[in-house]
């Protein structure tokens, strides 16, 4: 729905001041390439879903959506949802607690030992995942997700919030320039959305956005089903707006356990869990 200087200006109010007024105030500050390259879209895409029900004006030529606008259709229409929640396993433990009960367990924080067509065992890196022995030996609820459990998951709703300015992740994200490293498949970050806990927003049928919980450092993930609601006698605070990660946020620096043959030194990388979401 286009609104029009004719329609709309204010009793001896010129098209300058209208203009400064609609993107100034109103917030009619949002184009098109900016609106497509945020939900990684096409122009066709935002016309069909927006049809007449946001409004916007021309600036020198431009189509520009009311971002307050924007964030309310979206809030409207999209389905907010999340499979999982990921807890730091420090907040609970320390990490001398987590080294002494892997001595005992044999088992590796953040690695799942799998078995290979030939019969041969090796660890392979899961972040979230914690072996069933592991937290038993840490005194804790024996949560072992994998993202083998994806499809027997089942979301739950989560309350809409605008998410414009938060830290997206999409299917096209695979060759984004800002990873961490070169991801290779969109299926790497189905992974990493369910391991990490993000809320997933879909729009429509076909669109699919993520976007990350914020995270303290040092992190050592621990994923858990979403509708877990008590950790021992701790309860789960709710999480809020606030607890999404902002688009200039980073990512925590974390520290993974190493693998078989690779020294016993823990290690702490600063970058998106999404390496560790490999084939």
């Amino acid at each position: 729905m286009q609104i029009v200087f004719a329609l709309d200006h204010k009793e001896d109010e010129g098209y300058a001041e209208w203009l400064n007024r609609k993107v100034q105030t109103e917030g009619f500050s949002l184009s098109v390439p900016e609106l497509t390259a945020l939900l990684a879209i096409s122009p066709y895409s935002l016309r069909s879903y927006f049809n007449q029900d946001v409004p916007y004006i021309k600036n020198s030529g431009r189509v520009c959506y009311c971002k307050p606008k924007v964030d309310e259709w979206l809030m409207k229409h999209a389905v907010f949802t999340m499979a999982t929640r990921t807890l730091n396993l420090l907040d609970f433990v320390s990490m001398a607690e987590i080294e002494k009960a892997e001595q005992e367990t044999g088992e590796r924080f953040g690695m799942l030992m799998e078995q290979d067509l030939d019969g041969r065992q090796h660890w392979k890196r899961m972040p979230g995942y914690m072996a069933p022995k592991l937290l038993s030996a840490l005194g804790l609820p024996s949560f072992s997700l994998t993202y083998y459990h994806r499809k027997e998951s089942v979301p739950v709703s989560v309350k809409p919030f605008p998410f414009l300015g938060k830290k997206l992740v999409h299917p096209k994200s695979v060759n984004a320039v800002d990873a961490p490293v070169s991801r290779r498949h969109p299926e790497q970050i189905y992974r990493e959305a369910y391991m990490m806990g993000y809320c997933k927003i879909s729009i429509g049928k076909r669109k699919t956005i993520w976007v990350p919980v914020r995270q303290k450092a040092p992190f050592v993930p621990w994923t858990i089903p979403i509708e877990t609601k008590k950790i021992g006698e701790y309860v789960l605070p709710s999480l809020s707006p606030s607890d999404f990660m902002e688009s200039g946020d980073e990512f925590p620096p974390v520290i993974k356990s190493r693998g078989e043959g690779e020294g016993n030194e823990k290690i702490i990388e600063k970058a998106s869990i999404i390496w560790w979401m490999l084939f």
